[in-house]
């Protein structure tokens, strides 16, 4: 899901004012790991409480530059920036579902509420390329800005899924999920005076064994 920073702060080196800033930037596919424990209220809704931790995502941003050469015309920069993002998160679900084909295969929905902490790392600069694409500067990555910041909030989810019984007490279930965590924070200055925001989205697809006891 794109990450839509209001400010859309940038660390600049490059002495130029940015064209195209950072905002509206997708994070790379990242890993989820969660664990949970849930009630069975009867056959068509169940109950869970889920920890989870969304591993160091990477948000990339390509920065456009403009600035004046010598010769009073302009030129064009590209500045490729990453920054991690992580989030640690609970979340309490409801899930309400039916059965056909003798109760074989189980569709279901569901919706939870939560809360979380989101932190975001600080902003490094990566490269420099010119219009043509070609390599002006590699950075290796260098820390640029000490932007990092946590935040906490409540978090919400919705989904839909369908299960398939194994047996009486198993079930495999192939299920999406929309979780919104709430907002990440970028400090925009060095000394926090202006605080940037976005709010991390996810789209989950999983397949999991439920066992029953």
């Amino acid at each position: 899901m794109p990450l839509k920073f209001k400010n859309a702060a940038t660390a600049s080196t490059l002495g130029t004012e940015p064209m195209e800033i950072y905002r509206n930037h997708k994070l790379k596919n990242t890993f989820l790991i969660g664990i949970g424990a849930g009630y069975q209220m009867n056959e068509n809704l169940r109950f869970d409480i889920t920890g989870n931790y969304l591993g160091n995502a990477k948000l990339t941003a390509v920065n456009s530059y403009v600035g004046a050469n010598k010769e009073g015309g302009s030129y064009g920069l590209k500045l490729t920036q990453v920054q991690d993002v992580r989030s640690i998160f609970g979340l309490a679900n409801a899930y309400l579902g039916t059965s056909f084909s003798d109760g074989k295969f189980l569709p279901f929905v569901s919706v939870g509420v939560g809360y979380a902490n989101n932190k975001t790392g600080d902003i490094q600069n990566i490269a420099v390329k010119d219009e043509r694409g070609a390599s002006v500067l590699e950075f290796g990555p260098t820390t640029v800005k000490k932007s990092g910041m946590s935040s906490s909030g409540i978090a919400y989810s919705a989904g839909v899924g369908l299960g398939m019984r194994l047996t009486d007490n198993m079930i495999v279930e192939a299920a999406y999920k929309y979780i919104n965590l709430g907002k990440v924070k970028n400090n925009v200055n060095d000394h926090k005076t202006k605080i940037d925001s976005a709010r991390l989205q996810l789209n989950t697809f999983t397949v999991g064994l439920r066992v029953l006891f």
